[in-house]
């Protein structure tokens, strides 16, 4: 299992971009739990080359593997939102990873995101990313976005230093 915490990706500018982007864009319900509450969304592709060169380099400069962007959305959960049902987000026949294919998350709110990592439902630990640093995690690493009691809006990525990998992402 692959899964690292990177310090202040982006600058307060790329942030402010982001979270005009959030505000502005449009956005479409995603599966959020067997009993979908339709509390989840996530926007159309978000496209900032100021943002994924500022993320890119912070995974870079704390990983050593040069990655590039295969998509980058606004995940947006409103009030009230229940857990996501634990998935991986890449279905690829892999058992090791190098940072090959990886999933990023960058809070874009004072009060941070959380995710839930586990095998189960029952033995998933809450774990807190806060504003100034991104969760970064490979194919292999079961989760779930977290429940949230108010709006939390968050950007969220496929990265990945493999063209291989693309095809094998799970988008929605």
């Amino acid at each position: 299992m692959y899964m690292q915490c990177i310090e202040s990706p982006l600058s307060a500018q790329s942030l402010q971009a982001a979270r005009e982007f959030a505000q502005s864009c449009a956005f479409h319900v995603i599966c959020n739990n067997e009993k979908n509450d339709c509390k989840r969304m996530q926007s159309e592709d978000f496209e900032n080359e100021s943002v994924e060169n500022e993320i890119l380099t912070a995974i870079s400069a704390h990983t050593g593997t040069k990655m590039e962007f295969v998509k980058m959305k606004i995940v947006k959960s409103l009030g009230g939102c229940a857990a996501q049902i634990l998935h991986r987000d890449y279905d690829g026949a892999q058992s090791t990873i190098d940072a090959r294919c990886c999933s990023l998350l960058v809070p874009l709110q004072t009060d941070g995101a959380h995710l839930n990592i586990g095998t189960d439902s029952a033995g998933a630990a809450r774990v807190h990313c806060g504003l100034g640093c991104a969760f970064f995690w490979g194919h292999d690493v079961v989760h779930g976005g977290a429940s949230y009691e108010s709006e939390n809006i968050r950007l969220f990525a496929y990265i990945t230093n493999d063209k291989k990998c693309i095809k094998n992402y799970i988008f929605d």
